[in-house]
């Protein structure tokens, strides 16, 4: 009788041992696929926070752009003005003044041009060495 009973709860505490594996090993398995998704969701937020630092980068470079053509419009009919208004100079001068400027700002828009796409075009770049 008394092995019967020890036979008995000998089983029992390894069935129980057993039902306490089993269900750690479920617990682990739910810790990481917690892990693995909150890794996911990371990466996701991440993902969406640099587009949208380089749509608001392309955003405030096409405003500079935007910004300094219309400047230099203003200032190209500003000193045209000027110009016309001096008593001393001719309207041929004046055309030939403008003509010389307007040549300067294209050059000069060339190169802003130039300049603003590199840096439009290393924004991807950034993204790929923060994230």
């Amino acid at each position: 009788m008394v092995i019967e009973v020890l036979y008995v709860v000998g089983n029992y505490a390894y069935v129980h041992v057993i039902l306490l594996v089993f269900t750690l090993l479920l617990l682990l398995q739910a810790l990481d696929d917690l892990q693995r998704q909150q890794h996911e969701e990371m990466e996701q937020t991440i993902t969406d926070l640099d587009n949208d630092e380089a749509k608001q980068f392309n955003q405030l470079a096409d405003s500079v752009q935007s910004d300094f053509s219309q400047q230099c419009t203003e200032a190209d009919n500003q000193l045209a003005e000027n110009l016309a208004n001096q008593a001393q100079v001719d309207e041929a001068d004046v055309q030939r003044i403008l003509k010389l400027h307007k040549a300067e700002m294209k050059e000069f828009d060339s190169k802003c041009v130039l300049i603003s796409v590199s840096i439009a075009d290393l924004v991807p770049y950034m993204v790929c060495l923060h994230g």
